[in-house]
């Protein structure tokens, strides 16, 4: 069976963390009528909806094409990305190891092109991953079959 004090510290605790966001979010709970009247019958004040804070972080959604998409050591490969972070540095890189780099233009977009490393003659028939990576580490990947 629960208490009476018990209900009063969850319905304090309760209380306390509604005060706590109404107050993230610029609302003043020490001044009730502060705010424009509703017209409404009972009274009630309202306040205009807060403005969420703007926040850093950004969300891109890059994308990685490369062109051909399979061939052997030495193949001459163009990659191409959206979706990056715009005017930013972007690195290509073919199994971990960088091939390539470039500048995104204002929409984000950038075209690197970069040999498929000598050392991969041995690897027919593997899929190796292309990755592109900006300098906001927003990442695309796209397999390159060796043949």
């Amino acid at each position: 069976m629960v208490d009476s004090w018990t209900k009063v510290g969850v319905l304090a605790a309760v209380v306390g963390t509604a005060a706590t966001v109404l107050a993230l979010f610029g609302f003043n709970s020490s001044s009730p009528t502060s705010g424009t009247s509703n017209g409404s019958p009972n009274g009630s004040v309202s306040q205009p909806l807060p403005t969420p804070p703007i926040s850093s972080f950004h969300t891109y959604q890059p994308r990685l094409s490369l062109d051909p998409s399979s061939g052997p050591a030495g193949t001459s490969v163009t990659a191409k990305g959206t979706g990056f972070a715009s005017d930013s540095l972007v690195q290509v890189f073919f199994s971990g190891g960088l091939v390539g780099q470039g500048t995104s233009d204002e929409n984000g977009s950038v075209t690197i092109s970069f040999m498929v490393p000598s050392e991969f003659s041995n690897f027919a028939g593997t899929q190796i991953t292309v990755s592109a990576s900006d300098s906001q580490a927003d990442n695309a990947d796209q397999l390159f079959t060796v043949t």
